[in-house]
């Protein structure tokens, strides 16, 4: 009788430990799926804002040889100023 008794609650514990063991199994893989996705997203829009500045550094370089292509003097006008006149 003190058997079965020990057996049953041995049977017990087990499937509570097995229950408990299932539900923190499932909080650390949802805590480490939100945990690594937003670590995601945040490395996703580092690079994200990295690659807009380089275009916006790029365009602005790209409008300054623009204007200093524009403000060049002309061949005609750079051969009259080497030569004095």
């Amino acid at each position: 009788m003190n058997e079965k008794k020990i057996l049953l609650n041995e049977n017990a514990l087990l499937s509570r430990y097995k229950s408990l063991r299932n539900k923190a199994d499932r909080f650390f893989h949802f805590f480490f799926l939100f945990f690594f996705s937003k670590l995601f997203v945040i490395f996703v829009r580092g690079k994200l804002h990295v690659e807009n500045e380089r275009h916006v550094r790029l365009q602005s370089r790209m409008k300054t040889l623009d204007s200093g292509i524009k403000n060049l003097p002309s061949s005609a006008e750079r051969t009259s100023s080497r030569l004095g006149k």
